[in-house]
């Protein structure tokens, strides 16, 4: 046995264990793939779903923002409308009472002379019980 066998000894096992190895590697590379395919898949079932919602809450918040709008709308409309009414009955208010205001003093006048008298007599008839004790 001379050194050329151990050489081609050496060869057939080197040749042998590549094969073992490149058969070894395709198989862990196909069972890699296959795994990262279906985790993909599932990324892809995941996003679309993702999506999905993000949609359905987008429209919602519209929606929900469009009815507060208009509700808003509704409110702002219905307190022009209540103090419009207020003012238009203040006006009415005061154009009634317009005719009646020199009357009212009239009768205040009149009202505090009477209170006015009334002070005079009160003051001399305590002065003439004073007086008398």
């Amino acid at each position: 046995m001379g050194i050329e066998w151990f050489r081609d000894l050496s060869i057939a096992v080197l040749g042998l264990m590549a094969t073992v190895v490149l058969i070894f590697a395709a198989i862990i590379l196909y069972s890699l793939y296959r795994k990262i395919t279906a985790t993909l898949f599932q990324v892809q079932t995941l996003m679309k779903s993702v999506t999905d919602i993000v949609n359905t809450v987008e429209e919602t918040i519209k929606s929900t923002s469009q009815n507060i709008n208009d509700t808003i709308t509704d409110v702002q409309d219905s307190v022009r409308q209540v103090s419009k009414g207020i003012g238009d009955t203040f006006t009415r208010i005061q154009d009634r009472i317009k005719p009646l205001l020199p009357i009212l003093a009239v009768i205040q006048g009149i009202s505090e002379g009477i209170k006015g008298v009334r002070k005079l007599f009160k003051k001399e008839s305590n002065e003439g019980e004073n007086c008398n004790e």
